[in-house]
């Protein structure tokens, strides 16, 4: 266990992009330097940039519109146990857009665990330069875990381990992030979960494991190739102990603010392509499918991953394009 205290001064006249620029650097460096968990828990989702908020608090409200998505994840088709994840996730800015909040509950299920994650998100931004602004946001909930040893089928019917119905546990948590955005790129670094909660998940009292704390960067470009062609790339490190460092890049083509064809490559996981098409510039659907490249590939059928989201504004403003991020 670590306390972390960092004392931050700044003035919106003095402070340089460049200073903020390099403050988030040293940042970056200050979280990975700390020792990471064992052990990859947190969700994975293909369509991530739509919606960063599952990742990042600081995201909350940054769009300037109230936003709602909903993700459906079916991971390793066709693989018994495998993982199935729904993701809820709501955001919206308050007080002329200096503050957001946001919810999000997603539902995993892998073999017999399920888990429901409900957290809530605070985030304050702020303008740097005419276009440049910072937000910095606060997360906390809590994770159900309801694990069911009646599905797996025991060669021991007499272990102990499995003797009686395990009990459901209630693990609080917080997290934190910063988020640096303008309408044409973002940065993020965030740890939505930093409380080492100890889990039990047998029937006996044994301590089984722990929730582990996982540290993200996230990033992204929007290039005008031409009048109605957009190039948007995106990067996404995640980082864990017990588990290799985890980088995902993403290549999306956006044909006339409409229709979002990607390519999806995550190291030594998957490949994936992904399109999404805006019906209306408020409302978005969108299709991925990951092809796994590890030994997974000989039992799973790949990956697919279904998204709706939605934007509202307020003061009856007109939304004339789609967020790109």
């Amino acid at each position: 266990m670590y306390m972390i205290k960092v004392s931050i001064k700044y003035s919106t006249n003095y402070l340089t992009f460049k200073q903020m620029k390099r403050f988030l650097t040293l940042l970056g460096f200050v979280i990975f330097s700390f020792s990471l968990s064992f052990g990859q828990q947190d969700l994975i989702m293909t369509q991530y940039m739509t919606n960063l908020l599952p990742t990042n608090g600081a995201y909350a409200g940054t769009s300037g519109r109230l936003n709602t998505t909903f993700l459906s994840r079916h991971q390793w088709v066709g693989f018994e146990g495998a993982p199935t994840t729904n993701v809820l996730v709501i955001n919206s800015p308050l007080i002329k857009r200096n503050f957001g909040v946001g919810l999000t509950v997603i539902q995993d299920k892998v073999g017999p665990l399920t888990q429901t994650l409900a957290f809530g998100d605070l985030a304050y931004n702020f303008q740097i330069t005419e276009k440049l602004r910072v937000s910095m946001g606060i997360k906390a909930g809590f994770n159900i875990q309801q694990p069911d040893f009646s599905t797996l089928d025991i060669n021991n019917p007499n272990d102990p381990n499995f003797a009686v119905a395990p009990e459901v546990e209630l693990l609080p948590n917080f997290g934190f992030g910063i988020y640096v955005y303008n309408p044409k790129y973002y940065f993020g670094i965030s740890s939505p979960k930093l409380k080492r909660n100890k889990m039990n998940l047998g029937s006996v009292g044994q301590e089984s494991g722990s929730e582990e704390r996982h540290y993200y960067v996230i990033g992204g470009y929007v290039f005008d190739l031409t009048s109605n062609l957009k190039y948007r790339p995106t990067v996404f490190f995640k980082a864990v102990k017990g588990a290799p460092m985890s980088f995902e890049s993403t290549h999306t083509l956006i044909l006339n603010d409409k229709l979002w064809l990607g390519a999806m490559w995550r190291v030594g996981d998957a490949l994936g392509a992904m399109i999404q098409y805006n019906i209306y510039p408020a409302f978005k659907v969108g299709y991925s499918y990951d092809f796994t490249t590890s030994k997974l590939s000989q039992v799973s059928g790949g990956t697919h991953e279904i998204l709706v989201s939605y934007d509202l504004v307020f003061r009856k403003q007109k939304i004339v394009t789609p967020r790109y991020f």
